[in-house]
């Protein structure tokens, strides 16, 4: 379950996937793939959010790194 806790999936979410273990795997396999795949679309839309950040700051960056640039001229 460390995977899970390192994802940052939700305890509540962690400990639906534990007990569904518990009812038998075979059992409860859609269930717990409906867990994660839900866990799994939280983390996509957070990188996508990610991602736009560091296109800003990097566009930060940038400016600072051109103004450097014509400051030396």
């Amino acid at each position: 379950m460390k995977i899970f806790i390192d994802s940052e999936m939700p305890l509540k979410d962690i400990r639906q996937l534990t007990d569904l273990v518990v009812q038998g795997k075979q059992a409860t396999a859609e269930k717990r793939q409906a867990i994660v795949e839900h866990h799994l679309k939280e983390l996509e839309k957070k990188q996508a959010e990610l991602k736009k950040q560091v296109a800003f700051m990097n566009g930060f960056i940038k400016t600072y790194q051109q103004m450097e640039k014509e400051s030396d001229e």
